[in-house]
């Protein structure tokens, strides 16, 4: 889940920063407005011009590197015949708090997301889906900064970068833009150390807003004059990006990334046939002269033992979210096509196994979990395995119940094809959007 954010956040870039290449604007004044009729001097266009196109100021990574504290959102919009696609990406730190923010919301037609996580270094962690706030928990948890994450994202896809710490992936160049020559009307105000700078040309008009002195880049805004396409980068510093975790409000389940998969098995043993060959007893009345004395056909049902069947999972390294064991509780059943509720028959702690059992129908059921590490937590390497000689297991399936939160395991997140499905179209989006 997490790469799927990343990879979405860097097709976002990309996207915003194909809006912005096209601007060529020639040279002009600048109108100072401070509101008081003080002497006080706004930014020259030079000025600005020449902080846009510093790398430095725009490499918003290195520049968070620096900062305690940042929280960054990137929106960008395109329309075309008629089909309307908004992204807004949020990424934000607090050192001081040792905890991350990371938002994604998507709208695309009728099919909308929005998803937000606060965690770091708290137990406690905070899933915003919508406008509903959940609280979910991380048992060892581990503050990250979600930045240099992202870089990382980018590194892995670019093996000749030597920059230890390079721009917002896969490449930030989509704002390290050629300003030389625009025009900019620049008004001041001296009381909130807010400045605005404003151009044009015949497609877009863009606004740059500096906060204090000396200015740092507080939004950067581009829009279509046929309102088609925006892009708007906001940035929040110092204690107004400080971050916190709530415990109050309702619980949601941990989410346990699993690699699953269930097979119906081959028939334990082989059979005798009367020659005293041995064949495996699914050559047993399969049609075929096996044995060569044709005693493997024709034997009676009864005598021939039940197929086994496995389900078996693995806790991949998408897991992030570590849990007790004890928590946590396997069950087996079918859910209700109509009332969507899982009915289970069969069910066991995961921190109290390994279990055999048997069902209704005389079917014995053998359980297992492996903790991997011996840690007491749901942690990646972690394994359940299901064995059972059941004939109606193939209709069946494992859930996990998470005790704590009385619900499913799974969470208030989006499902993964969702993020598949809209990740699809972002970057169908960008592909038209470079090839113009």
């Amino acid at each position: 889940m997490k790469r799927v954010f990343m990879l979405l956040v860097s097709a976002s870039l990309l996207f915003s920063g194909c809006i912005l290449d096209s601007q060529k604007i020639d040279d002009d004044g600048v109108v100072v407005i401070d509101g008081g009729g003080s002497d006080a001097s706004a930014m020259s266009s030079a000025q600005v011009e020449s902080f846009l196109n510093d790398e430095s100021n725009m490499n918003i990574t290195a520049l968070a590197e620096l900062e305690d504290m940042i929280t960054v959102e990137l929106y960008s919009k395109d329309l075309e015949d008629g089909e309307l696609l908004e992204m807004t990406f949020t990424i934000g730190k607090d050192d001081i708090s040792q905890l991350s923010n990371t938002g994604l919301a998507i709208q695309s037609g009728m099919m909308g997301l929005e998803y937000r996580v606060i965690q770091g270094a708290s137990t406690d962690v905070n899933i915003m889906v919508g406008n509903q706030w959940f609280l979910a928990r991380d048992l060892v948890p581990e503050y990250s900064d979600p930045f240099v994450e992202l870089a990382s994202e980018g590194e892995d896809d670019d093996e000749d970068d030597d920059d230890g710490l390079a721009d917002l992936t896969p490449d930030f160049d989509a704002f390290d833009l050629d300003l030389s020559g625009m025009t900019w009307t620049v008004t001041v105000d001296i009381q909130s150390t807010q400045q605005v700078a404003t151009s044009s040309n015949d497609t877009h008009s863009i606004m740059v807003e500096f906060l204090e002195f000396p200015p740092r880049l507080h939004q950067l805004e581009v829009n279509s004059h046929d309102g088609n396409q925006a892009m708007k980068l906001s940035i929040v510093w110092g204690d107004d990006a400080a971050l916190s975790v709530q415990n109050n409000y309702p619980k949601t389940s941990v989410d346990i990334q699993l690699d699953e998969e269930s097979e119906q098995g081959d028939i334990e043993g082989t059979f005798t046939c009367d020659n005293n060959y041995t064949v495996p007893w699914s050559y047993v009345n399969d049609n075929w002269d096996d044995c060569g004395d044709n005693s493997d056909e024709g034997v009676d049902d009864s005598l021939i033992p039940e197929s086994i069947f496995k389900f078996s999972g693995k806790v991949n390294s998408d897991h992030e979210h570590e849990v007790l064991v004890g928590d946590i509780e396997l069950r087996i059943g079918s859910e209700d096509s109509e009332t969507e509720e899982f009915n289970y028959s069969l069910s066991m702690n995961i921190g109290e196994g390994p279990v055999n059992l048997t069902d209704a129908e005389g079917a014995w059921w053998a359980i297992e979990w492996d903790d991997f590490d011996n840690d007491g937590f749901v942690s990646e390497g972690d394994e359940y395995s299901v064995k059972t000689n059941s004939s109606s297991a193939s209709d069946l399936e494992v859930r996990f119940y998470d005790d704590w939160s009385q619900s499913y395991e799974g969470g208030p997140l989006p499902g993964f094809e969702v993020f598949l499905l809209l990740g699809a179209l972002v970057l169908a989006a960008l592909r038209q959007r470079i090839s113009l």
